[in-house]
C-alpha cells in the first residue's frame, strides 16, 4: 500500500513538472484563464491525436486553393469548432501507433484552446489503441489487483485533468474509455461483470468531477446503428451505478460493409432510443469516410449531423470527425478527409453551416460487366461496375441479392459469396436510388480442396476448439469479404478441418495470417491419420501485416488429412487468419522423364560411337 501510496505522489510530481515545463513554452497562451465549457452550441469536431507527430515530421498542410496553413487554422475555416484528443499512458514512439503522452496531449489542447476550439479528451487506458478488438491494460499496470486498478485509474485521470487545469485548460468533455464494447483494462474491465466495469467508470468520473464538475464524462462504444447491442450494454451499465452523462457512438459504414443510405436510420433511431431511455446527451464522437469517395462521405456528414441534431430535447450534442487531417499518405489510413495533394477533400465542406446534400450532375445509367458468371460455394468474386458519366456526384452504389442462402453479397463492395448450389440475381442500385443493372450468379459445387477456405460462410466446415468465445469472423482480410478473428482476450485455441477424398500424394499447405505478435503459440499444422503432424511456426508483427506460412511436402496416403492452425497466448495478442490453401505436388512418372531418358541414350550412344 506504501509503494502505491509513494507512486502516486510521485507521478503528480512529474506531472506537474512536465506541465511547467510546456508552460514556459506557451507564456501568451497561459494569459488565457480556464473557463466553464460552453454548452450552448452543437458542437463540429475533428479527432487530430495524429496531428502532433503530423507536424513533427514536417507534413505540409494546405487549405483548398493550395496555401501552405496551419492544421486547426484549415478546419477552422470549414467550420469545425472542437477537438478531441487521445491519451495514452506510457504510449511507444512508432509514428503511427504512439505518441499521444500526457505532455503532447497537453501541447496540442493549449493550443487548440488559444485558437477558440472546446476541447474533449479521450482517455483510453493503454499504451496504444484500445477499441472493440483490443482493450490491454497499460504495462505499468499489467500486474496490479483489481483495487489497485481502480486506484490507477484515478490517479492517472487525476494527474491528466489537474495538467491540463494548470496550462490553462478546462475540457468541456471527457470520455472514460474508448470504443469499449467489450470492456476496458480486459480482463478486469470486461462486461462479463458489469460491477467492476461500472468501478472503474465511476473511479474516472469521480477524478474528471474532482477537477471539473461541470466537464461532462462520456461512455462510447462503436457500431452506432446496433441498438440492440447498446441497449444491452447501458442496461448493464445502469444496474450497476455507472455515473457519466454523455452517450456517445461511432459510426463506420465502411466498417460494417455498407453505405450509410442503408443504417443511417438505425442510427437516427438508436440517438433517439438512447437519450430518452436513459436521460442523457448523445454524440457522434467518431465518424468516417472514405477518401476516396468524398462526396458520398459529404452527404453521409450531412445526414449524420442531421440525424443528432433531430433528436428532441436538443439531446443531440455534437458529431466529431475521427483522424480527418490523417492523410492516407502519411498514415496509410483510408477514412481521412484529407488528399494526396495535401489539401481537405470536399467532405469537409459538410461542416460548413447550411451544408445540404449535394448532387449537381445526377447518374444517367450503370452496367455491369457481364450478364451471367458462376462462382463456387465459399468462393468470392466482385463484379466490375460503371457508372455514367464518369463525373457523376454520386458515385457509389449498393448491392442486393434475390436469394442470400445460394449467393451473399457484401452491399457496399459488390463481393459475392458462393453459398449452396443454385442460382440467384444480383441487382446494383446507383446511390441516388434511380438506376439500377442485374447479374444471374450460378452456383457451383466447390472443386477446391480446403472447404470455406477464406472464412466466407463463417465457420462453416470449421471446427474451433479453446477459448471458442474470443473468435470471431471481422473484415481485417487478406482478400474476399471475411477472415477468422482472435480477439486479445484470447489464452489458446485451435481452428480445424478434416479433408476426405484426396488423392494420395505430396502436398503443400499455407495461410495468411496477421497480428499483434507476442504468442507463445502460433502455427499452422497438417495431421494425417496415423497421427503425423507437420507444422510451421510464424510470428505475427502488426495489424494488417500479412505473412504466409508455408508446409511443403505433406505425404497423405489414405485420403484423409486434417490442417488447421493453433496458438497459444498470454492474453493481450490478436490477429487474424485468411485463406487456407492445400495444393497437390505434382508427381514425377516416366512418362515426365521420356524425353530426358532418350536424350540420355542417344547422348550415351554417340559416347560410344566416338570411343569406338
Amino acid at each position: 500500500m506504501f509503494k502505491n501510496r509513494f507512486k502516486s505522489v510521485l507521478s503528480k510530481v512529474l506531472c506537474t513538472t512536465l506541465v511547467l515545463g510546456i508552460i514556459s513554452n506557451f507564456h501568451a497562451i497561459m494569459k488565457v484563464q480556464a473557463e466553464t465549457p460552453s454548452t450552448s452550441t452543437f458542437a463540429k469536431g475533428a479527432d487530430v491525436g495524429w496531428l502532433s507527430q503530423m507536424e513533427a515530421t514536417n507534413y505540409i498542410f494546405k487549405d483548398k486553393d493550395g496555401n501552405v496553413k496551419d492544421c486547426l487554422s484549415i478546419l477552422k475555416d470549414y467550420g469545425i469548432d472542437s477537438i478531441r484528443l487521445r491519451t495514452w499512458v506510457n504510449p511507444s514512439d512508432s509514428k503511427t501507433d504512439g505518441h499521444c503522452s500526457t505532455s503532447e496531449v497537453i501541447a496540442m489542447a493549449v493550443k487548440a484552446k488559444a485558437m477558440g476550439f472546446r476541447i474533449m479528451i479521450d482517455f483510453h487506458y493503454s499504451d496504444t489503441w484500445a477499441d472493440p478488438g483490443k482493450q490491454v491494460k497499460p504495462l505499468a499496470w499489467k500486474d496490479h489487483d483489481f483495487d489497485v486498478l481502480k486506484t490507477d485509474v484515478y490517479d492517472y485521470t487525476l494527474g491528466v485533468m489537474n495538467a491540463l487545469k494548470i496550462a490553462g485548460v478546462t475540457p468541456e468533455w471527457v470520455q472514460v474509455g474508448n470504443e469499449t464494447n467489450p470492456g476496458m483494462m480486459l480482463p478486469d474491465g470486461s462486461i462479463k461483470d458489469y460491477s467492476k466495469l461500472a468501478q472503474l467508470i465511476n473511479r474516472g468520473y469521480d477524478a474528471v468531477k474532482a477537477i471539473s464538475n461541470n466537464t461532462k464524462v462520456i461512455i462510447h462504444i462503436a457500431d452506432g446503428y446496433d441498438n440492440v447491442n447498446f441497449r444491452k450494454y447501458f442496461d448493464g451499465l445502469k444496474a450497476n451505478n455507472a455515473k457519466y452523462d454523455v452517450i456517445g457512438m461511432s459510426y463506420y459504414p465502411y466498417w460494417a460493409g455498407t453505405d450509410y443510405t442503408s443504417n443511417i436510420d438505425a442510427l437516427g433511431n438508436n440517438l433517439n432510443d438512447m437519450a430518452a431511455r436513459y436521460g442523457k446527451e448523445v454524440m457522434v464522437v467518431e465518424v468516417g469516410g472514405l477518401d476516396t469517395e468524398p462526396i458520398n462521405t459529404y452527404n453521409m456528414l450531412v445526414a449524420v449531423q442531421a440525424k443528432v441534431k433531430a433528436v428532441p430535447n436538443n439531446k443531440g450534442t455534437g458529431v466529431f470527425y475521427w483522424e480527418p487531417e490523417g492523410a492516407k499518405s502519411w498514415s496509410g489510413y483510408a477514412l481521412s478527409a484529407w488528399g494526396s495533394d495535401g489539401k481537405p477533400t470536399k467532405a469537409m465542406e459538410a461542416f460548413i453551416p447550411g451544408a445540404i446534400e449535394y448532387n449537381p450532375f445526377p447518374v444517367k445509367q450503370v452496367t455491369i460487366d457481364k450478364a451471367s458468371t458462376n462462382v463456387e460455394v465459399g468462393d468470392t468474386l466482385a463484379l466490375k461496375v460503371a457508372i455514367t458519366p464518369i463525373n457523376a456526384t454520386i458515385m457509389g452504389v449498393k448491392y442486393t441479392t434475390s436469394d442470400s442462402t445460394i449467393a451473399k453479397i457484401d452491399s457496399s463492395n459488390g463481393i459475392i459469396t458462393g453459398v449452396k448450389a443454385g442460382t440467384a440475381t444480383i441487382t446494383v442500385t446507383t446511390l441516388d436510388g434511380n438506376k439500377t443493372a442485374r447479374c444471374k450468379i450460378i452456383v457451383t459445387k466447390n472443386t477446391k480442396l480446403v472447404n470455406n477456405y477464406g472464412f466466407e460462410l463463417g465457420l462453416n466446415d470449421w471446427t474451433v476448439t479453446g477459448d471458442v468465445t474470443a473468435v470471431d469472423l471481422e473484415k481485417d482480410l487478406h482478400s474476399g469479404n471475411s477472415a477468422l478473428h482472435y480477439n486479445d482476450t484470447i489464452k489458446n485455441f485451435t481452428v480445424s478441418q478434416t479433408i476426405k477424398g484426396l488423392a494420395n500424394g505430396s502436398y503443400e499447405l499455407s495461410a495468411w495470417v496477421s497480428g499483434s505478435g507476442g504468442e507463445t503459440t502460433s502455427q499452422i499444422y497438417a495431421q494425417t491419420s496415423d497421427k503425423t503432424t507437420l507444422t510451421t511456426n510464424f510470428t505475427n508483427s502488426g495489424w494488417r501485416v500479412w505473412t504466409k506460412p508455408t508446409i511443403n511436402n505433406i505425404k497423405v496416403t489414405d485420403g484423409t488429412l486434417t490442417i488447421g492452425a493453433k496458438y497459444a497466448a498470454t492474453g493481450g495478442q490478436w490477429g487474424n487468419i485468411d485463406e487456407f490453401k492445400l495444393i497437390k505436388n505434382k508427381d514425377t512418372s516416366l512418362s515426365d522423364l521420356n524425353i530426358d531418358l532418350i536424350k540420355i541414350i542417344n547422348f550415351v550412344k554417340y559416347a560410344i560411337f566416338i570411343l569406338v
